[in-house]
């Protein structure tokens, strides 16, 4: 980073910023076997599909500025949920049910 202060001074630093491959937002096991949103891309419908469903799961949709802007429980196996009222852009769900840790899926509306 290079600055220069108000008397004229410049000045340059280094930042290092390390990251471990272990974070990010990717498809996990969690959600590849078990739980998948579909279709991604979507346009004004999206399907959560559960294998094996047996408890609840709490959905809750986020907009890249972390705004939630909707929320649902899911109870049962396959669900589809209007998505109309949301513009084009990214999203992050976030899934959680009390028996696993929670996840977070990247969503892309069209």
């Amino acid at each position: 980073v290079n600055g220069a202060g108000v008397n004229g001074c410049i000045n340059t630093s280094t930042i290092t910023q390390t990251t471990s491959p272990c974070t990010g937002i990717s498809n996990s096991y969690f959600e590849n076997e078990i739980l998948k949103a579909y279709p991604n891309p979507f346009s004004n419908e999206l399907v959560f599909s559960i294998n094996n469903f047996n408890e609840e799961v709490n959905v809750k949709i986020y907009n890249t500025i972390g705004q939630m802007v909707f929320q649902t429980n899911l109870t049962q196996a396959d669900t589809s949920i209007d998505m109309q009222h949301l513009s084009a852009g990214i999203y992050f769900a976030h899934v959680q049910a009390h028996s696993v840790a929670p996840i977070i899926i990247r969503l892309i509306k069209e």
